[in-house]
């Protein structure tokens, strides 16, 4: 038998973002960038682009564009992930449609990382996704096809 208090610990909640999650969303994005790929960058170039994708005010700027959803996923009333999908193909023409989504960002923190939170939030995509309509991937698009194929 579970503990209860153990099950809590790593039930996750995922809800759409808010302007109040300006901030977290920022810590979150430098934070699982620079795990991932501080390593790769000069610093001065690290600097420049966590400054233009991840800071309060490039947050704040895709919060309010109709274009974009947040889904955030919680542990315990932390932010461990997020998911941010654009209602506009950046790659018009692999588009099958006019009703299309695509995966912009999907961060994890680091230390959560491997427990369930990317495909939770894949999940919610491919729901999002069905009940609006879009279509199902890109053609030919080497990403989308490998997406496509582990999804059935």
């Amino acid at each position: 038998m579970h503990n209860a208090a153990v099950d809590q610990t790593w039930r996750l909640t995922l809800r759409s973002a808010t302007d109040a999650d300006t901030q977290g969303l920022s810590l979150l994005g430098i934070d699982s960038f620079v795990a991932k790929f501080g390593h790769l960058y000069r610093a001065e170039d690290l600097a420049t682009y966590l400054e233009q994708a991840h800071s309060e005010a490039a947050i704040a700027a895709e919060l309010a564009n109709r274009a974009r959803l947040y889904q955030l996923a919680e542990r315990s009333g932390r932010l461990v992930g997020y998911c941010k999908v654009g209602l506009i193909c950046g790659f018009p023409e692999f588009a099958r449609g006019h009703e299309v989504i695509e995966v912009k960002q999907l961060y994890t923190a680091p230390d959560a990382t491997g427990s369930g939170i990317g495909a939770a939030l894949m999940e919610w995509v491919f729901s999002e996704a069905k009940a609006r309509g879009a279509h199902s991937g890109h053609r030919r698009h080497p990403f989308s096809l490998q997406a496509r194929a582990r999804s059935g």
